[in-house]
């Protein structure tokens, strides 16, 4: 299903991780050279976006991205995609 959501063509995705934040933690904001996918299992606090549960987001490489520092627990999915060569 994420992977769907990633027009790259070619690979499949290189990490799959899971996300998962405390309250008081945070993620600076940071990009990848890989296509990202990230999934919202859960409704989150907004940042840019208010994520509802279920929520897709795809960047492209190199777009900057992160979490302030958040005040309930917040899990989402990531999985990057190396882009093709």
């Amino acid at each position: 299903m994420m992977r769907k959501a990633c027009p790259a063509l070619g690979g499949d995705w290189m990490s799959f991780l899971a996300v998962m934040l405390k309250p008081g933690s945070n993620i600076k904001t940071h990009k990848h050279i890989q296509h990202t996918v990230l999934y919202y299992p859960e409704d989150c606090a907004a940042v840019t976006l208010k994520p509802k549960a279920g929520t897709m987001l795809y960047l492209p490489p190199g777009v900057e991205h992160g979490v302030e520092t958040v005040k309930e627990p917040r899990i989402s999915i990531a999985m990057l995609v190396e882009p093709r060569k």
